[in-house]
C-alpha cells in the first residue's frame, strides 16, 4: 500500500461542514486558546496592559469566558466592531 502523502489533496477542505477536520472540535478550541493566552502576554510585554489587567484576562481565557457571548467584555467589543 502506498503511504505517499498528497497534502494538497489530503488536506483540503471546501468547508467547515467537510468531513475533513485536521483537528477535533476540542483542539479548535484549544488553539483559540492559547491563542488569547499570547496576545494576553504580548500586549502585556509591549506595555499595553498592566499586571492586573493581564491577571484579569488571563482568568477570563482559563474560566472560558472568552468563548462566552454573554459577558460584559463580549458587548463592549461587539460595539467596538460596529
Amino acid at each position: 500500500m502506498d503511504k505517499t502523502i498528497n497534502t494538497a489533496q489530503d488536506i483540503k477542505c471546501e468547508s467547515i461542514s467537510s468531513q475533513c477536520r485536521i483537528l477535533s472540535d476540542e483542539g479548535i478550541r484549544g488553539y483559540y486558546k492559547a491563542g488569547y493566552r499570547n496576545l494576553v502576554s504580548e500586549y502585556s510585554r509591549m506595555g499595553i496592559l498592566d499586571q492586573k489587567q493581564r491577571e484579569r484576562l488571563d482568568e477570563w481565557v482559563t474560566r472560558d469566558l472568552h468563548e462566552d457571548t454573554n459577558t460584559v467584555e463580549y458587548g463592549q467589543l461587539l460595539q467596538g466592531l460596529q
